[in-house]
């Protein structure tokens, strides 16, 4: 009958060399998992530098300012708005730019509604007139939930 390991004995030869057997299967795992680790975060560290190098990103965030009565963006939006298209346009062609129009509205007042009755976010009035001033689709992005500037961090 096979001696189960938790019967040896500490003070027996048998228990140390059994012991040591074990220590030894486990260091070899360690040193395997700690090889296949090594050399993944080398490749993809790698990856990310070469990625770098070739594509650089840059994001315009354009802040909310409210809407009017009427669902458009008011006259101080519309100026950050083409202050953002300016920017895009110059880092267009040297980065990969991306335009992100901020706010869902505010607590202050409710937001307008379409003829359809569905609320029209700060945000998507925003993103609306930046497309429509030539900037591509794919190019911007809308965030409708925050209500006020710290949600506008904070998603």
């Amino acid at each position: 009958m096979k001696e189960n390991y938790y019967d040896i004995p500490r003070g027996s030869s048998s228990y140390w060399s059994r012991l040591w057997q074990f220590i030894k299967r486990y260091i070899w795992y360690f040193i395997l998992v700690t090889l296949a680790l090594s050399c993944s975060t080398l490749w993809l560290f790698n990856e990310q530098d070469t990625y770098q190098e070739h594509e650089r990103r840059t994001a315009i965030v354009v802040l909310g300012g409210g809407l009017t009565s009427d669902g458009k963006v008011p006259l101080h939006t519309e100026l950050r708005i083409q202050r953002a298209i300016s920017l895009y346009k110059d880092l267009k062609e040297k980065e990969h730019a991306k335009i992100i129009t901020l706010s869902g509205g505010t607590t202050h007042k409710p937001n307008p509604r379409d003829e359809e009755g569905f609320v029209i976010w700060e945000a998507s009035a925003a993103a609306k007139k930046i497309i429509e001033l030539g900037v591509d689709e794919e190019d911007v992005y809308e965030e409708n939930f925050s209500l006020d500037t710290i949600g506008n961090v904070s998603q």
